[in-house]
């Protein structure tokens, strides 16, 4: 396995909010452990592959909890990876559904598209923990196709655990 350069954004961030945002309940998450095995199993299974990809999880809302951006990956992997994940949390479903919910709700593309750090791209799963969402899986570095089955294995490899 290649040495891999690894981000883990652990500050809480109910601490750095200013006080009148802390009266919000936090998003909805996995823990920052689970959210690294989803990921390396997600590289992992792309490496058997011989494909080159970053992953990453994001909570309910979008922030960042785990990003594995590996050696050798194409210079826009980490920000993909970040953005699908920040999408999926705007429509609460996986990377490959983003085009066809916008194609046909002008709501949902008016939402989306407001959000500056959103990508229209394939390559992530939603992580739902009780029907509802908790997070969400994004890999970047192959095509689309690729990627999603890639996270797919990620949230195979947790599923039950969270």
């Amino acid at each position: 396995m290649k040495h891999k350069i690894m981000l883990s954004l652990l500050a809480p961030l109910a601490l750095s909010m200013p006080a009148l945002a802390q009266d919000r309940e936090p998003p909805k998450r996995i823990s920052t452990e689970l959210a690294q095995e989803a990921s390396e199993a997600a590289i992992a299974h792309c490496e058997a592959q011989g494909l080159t990809v970053g992953a990453g999880v994001v909570d309910a809302a979008g922030n960042p909890i785990f990003l594995t951006v590996p050696e050798g990956a194409r210079y826009f992997v980490g920000d993909f990876v970040m953005r699908k994940g920040v999408t999926m949390s705007i429509t609460g479903q996986n990377a490959s559904a983003t085009q066809g919910l916008i194609d046909n709700d002008p709501a949902m593309k008016e939402k989306v598209e407001a959000n500056a750090r959103w990508i229209h791209y394939g390559g992530g799963v939603v992580l739902k923990r009780d029907g509802e969402m908790v997070g969400a899986l994004a890999v970047s570095g192959a095509t689309a196709e690729q990627d999603e089955v890639c996270a797919q294995a990620g949230l195979d490899k947790i599923a039950g655990r969270f």
